[in-house]
């Protein structure tokens, strides 16, 4: 439930590798940079985001220059993301994914489904892919090479139970 990975500019490389996203989605459970279902981040624009398609949204939390080591379920902004609790109904889902683009309050955090990608941060990762996965991750980048690509040091905090969504057919 560890590991590195090196996340490659969507801009550069996406449609010039034969692996979908061009290797800059990656998801934790799969452990794959194909994009599809359980993608949990992406490397674009010097940005890391969450969050791709259909109801499925996220949060980062960047802690700073944070030791990797230090980022233990005893950690505030790790117990904060451990106690959210997804929305249930497709409606309450997709509004909350709509709203979270100007950040979310998680405990006494704010949570964004996109951040700077910058050498030397620590973040956290909150991923929900419904039908699918629900992941809490701490990530590290460790290094950017030339052509914009990240590697990033991970440790899987949480595996949730598959989050599902009360499918709402009226038209309210």
């Amino acid at each position: 439930d560890t590991g590195l990975i090196r996340l490659l500019p969507r801009e550069k490389y996406d449609g010039r590798l034969e692996v979908r996203g061009g290797g800059a989605f990656y998801s934790f459970l799969g452990k794959t940079h194909a994009y599809g279902s359980g993608s949990d981040i992406v490397l674009s624009r010097d940005q890391f985001s969450v969050g791709f398609a259909g109801m499925n949204y996220g949060y980062f939390i960047a802690l700073g220059d944070v030791p990797f080591d230090a980022v233990t379920a005893e950690h505030p902004a790790v117990a904060a993301l451990l106690a959210y609790q997804p929305k249930q109904t497709e409606k309450e889902i997709r509004a909350e994914h709509r709203n979270s683009s100007q950040g979310f309050k998680i405990g006494e955090f704010i949570g964004k489904p996109y951040v700077p990608a910058k050498v030397g941060m620590t973040y956290l990762l909150r991923s929900l892919n419904f039908d699918n996965t629900d992941v809490l991750v701490a990530l590290r980048a460790v290094r950017q090479d030339t052509d914009g690509s990240m590697i990033l040091q991970w440790r899987l905090l949480k595996n949730f139970p598959k989050p599902t969504a009360i499918r709402d057919n009226s038209n309210d």
